[in-house]
């Protein structure tokens, strides 16, 4: 899932179970993710963005 082409919003995102990619790394901290079940790696703006299921947090 990329959702970081736009900055200034808030994207909420849900994983599903898995291996996902989730990239929100847009500029902003207003995005929210919700990894789901699996190994997960999300690319972020700040930590605060992820609410649960990520296994891996990269901080861009």
């Amino acid at each position: 899932m990329r959702a970081n082409t736009y900055g200034n919003d808030k994207d909420v995102i849900k994983g599903s179970a898995g291996f996902d990619l989730i990239y929100v790394d847009d500029g902003d901290t207003r995005d929210r993710i919700f990894g789901g079940k699996g190994n997960d790696r999300c690319v972020v703006d700040a930590r605060s963005e992820v609410v649960s299921g990520c296994s891996r947090i990269i901080v861009q």
